[in-house]
């Protein structure tokens, strides 16, 4: 099924054959066990270190916080429970709710803020449902007191086991973790969806006002970020797109917790320190400067870190914080206008990638850069990403996402199916549902490539590993970094891939899905005609058209789709 995947499966693998890249691919991936998730990774919360919400003293235990709260601090998390008559959720909310506000406070005013009682906004604000620390003991320490309050069993009842009880409470703590990750899962990627919008439109976009002429929003050319510290309160907020500070920082929080995304650039440049070593770097869309950052630590003499959002002046302090001011410098602006310091850089770095790899449009900035300032013998990073599709058979995400609408609550609904068949679905695949071998649609070698190049229609095909149902392609893409120094000597690369068999990233895949499935035998072939280009209404967006046929292993054709679909 669709859904909250990621990580290795260590019993069902799927070999995925590609046409291009396999022998590389067999090298980069590895899918192991060690995501596999069994009963014996759970870790008796009760036993785990906790850090005070007043102090961030790490304490041994959640119970010995409590007393260390109590006897420290003077607040008494119990005793405040107690007297609000705090339900397992309410709970939740009273240790979210402090370590929000208790930074910088003292204990004392605490007991204030509790004085409003149940009537108190926090305890009817689902923010404060959402941890603010990864896998808090504290919130599930007062699952012990709850089993003791629990009535005693009716005569001739049998009690639970403690081994039973120690399952349920795992399985409650489980449920709620989930719950909370996919609502948490949900309002990220919303916002990521309107980050990557919004860098497009800063790096490439001029807005025409009714009578057709350009503006430029910050400048005819550029804005050189300046010396001078910028004031919180002007950098947040002048800015003209959805959503303000929280929306922007939490986006940036994403993209950097996605591991396989932020160690690859890492790693790239930590691991080719001897290629770095006084070089010139340029990175387009620089974010919160943490790739610039790598790229200094990686011994480079000089970074110029572009990018036309305010970000910008929150990357300056954050290069500042750490030192690197005299290596990195910021440049505020279009990519197409902006004037570097330099003549020529020797290395381009760049997060561009969107869904589907293409969404966004942003590859085409990094194109331009390429074409401005490479040096002859410079490389850019990453340097080559591939994009593949395979078969799949899910039925259950069919029944979810499309066939409910035929009967909701004893209403027809079909008119809502419409956005599902007609849009790329990006969500996570469960590798177990692909039936077919892989097929690489699409190879950018970045230093090559010319934007014209990146709209492209290609033939395909894909056979079939057994008998089934079709219900829809499945896309990803693979990014290589890799390139050779003055000496010709290949410097060590770094792979990754977006595929459904491999770790989630924040890109997911993209499925497309068919009105009807495709009914299939082992050995049949699915073939035809895969063309994608951008979307005439907006250029960020993808337009895909899907030409296909099914032919069994006879050579005869069995079944056949023609159908378009947006990314966006």
């Amino acid at each position: 099924m669709l859904g909250m995947y990621g990580g290795g499966y260590a019993d069902d693998r799927y070999e995925v054959a590609s046409s291009i890249g396999d022998a590389e691919r067999d090298l980069h991936s590895e899918f192991g066990d060690e995501n596999d998730t069994r009963w014996d990774d759970w870790e008796d919360e009760e036993g785990q270190q906790c850090e005070c919400p007043f102090c961030h003293e790490t304490v041994p235990s959640a119970a010995e916080t409590f007393v260390h709260c109590r006897s420290e601090h003077g607040f008494d998390f119990k005793a405040v429970r107690k007297a609000l008559a705090l339900d397992f959720y309410g709970s939740i909310r009273l240790i979210n709710y402090v370590r929000t506000v208790a930074k910088g406070a003292n204990a004392a005013s605490m007991e204030t803020l509790m004085a409003e009682g149940r009537s108190a906004a926090w305890l009817k604000d689902d923010t404060y449902l959402q941890p603010v620390l990864d896998d808090d003991p504290l919130l599930y320490a007062f699952e012990d007191e709850d089993e003791e309050e629990v009535e005693a069993p009716v005569v001739g009842e049998v009690p639970a086991s403690s081994a039973e009880t120690d399952l349920r409470k795992r399985l409650a703590a489980a449920e709620l973790r989930a719950s909370l990750a996919e609502q948490r899962l949900d309002e990220l990627t919303l916002a990521f969806m309107q980050y990557k919008d919004m860098v497009k439109e800063a790096f490439l976009d001029e807005p025409t006002q009714p009578g057709g002429k350009a503006t430029v929003r910050l400048g005819e050319s550029q804005k050189e970020a300046s010396d001078e510290e910028p004031k919180e309160g002007d950098e947040e907020w002048h800015m003209d797109y959805y959503f303000g500070s929280y929306a922007e920082t939490e986006i940036h929080e994403s993209m950097l917790k996605d591991t396989v995304r932020t160690e690859s650039y890492r790693d790239f440049a930590y691991h080719n320190k001897s290629y770095f070593k006084d070089k010139v770097v340029l990175d387009v869309g620089c974010g919160t400067g943490i790739l610039s950052m790598f790229a200094a630590r990686a011994g480079a003499k000089k970074v110029i870190a572009v990018d036309n959002s305010t970000i910008i002046n929150k990357a300056k302090r954050i290069v500042k914080e750490n030192g690197l001011e005299d290596i990195i410098t910021f440049v505020q602006g279009k990519i197409e206008e902006v004037t570097l310091p330099v003549d020529s850089v020797d290395i381009i770095v760049s997060e561009w990638m969107g869904y589907f790899l293409l969404y966004e449009g942003m590859l085409d900035s990094v194109l331009t850069a390429r074409d401005r300032w490479l040096a002859p013998d410079g490389i850019v990073a990453p340097s080559r990403s591939d994009i593949l599709i395979c078969a799949i058979q899910d039925e259950e995400w069919i029944n979810e996402k499309y066939s409910f609408w035929g009967d909701v609550y004893g209403f027809k609904m079909n008119t809502m199916k419409h956005g599902f068949l007609n849009d790329g679905n990006v969500d996570f695949v469960d590798p177990r549902t692909i039936i077919s071998t892989t097929a690489t649609l699409k190879r950018i070698d970045i230093e090559d490539i010319n934007v014209e190049e990146l709209d492209f229609e290609t033939p395909f095909r894909l056979e079939m590993k057994q008998d089934g149902r079709v219900n829809g392609l499945c896309g990803w893409f693979d990014i290589w970094f890799e390139g050779a120094n003055e000496e010709g000597k290949v410097i060590e690369e770094v792979f990754f891939s977006t595929g459904p068999q491999a770790k989630g990233t924040h890109w997911k895949q993209t499925a497309f899905a068919f009105e009807e499935a495709l009914e299939v035998s082992k050995g049949s072939v699915l073939e035809g005609t895969f063309k994608c280009y951008k979307a005439a209404d907006n250029h960020r967006e993808l337009t895909v058209d899907l030409d296909v046929t099914v032919m069994d292993p006879a050579g005869k054709q069995t079944g056949a789709i023609k159908r378009s679909y947006q990314v966006r």
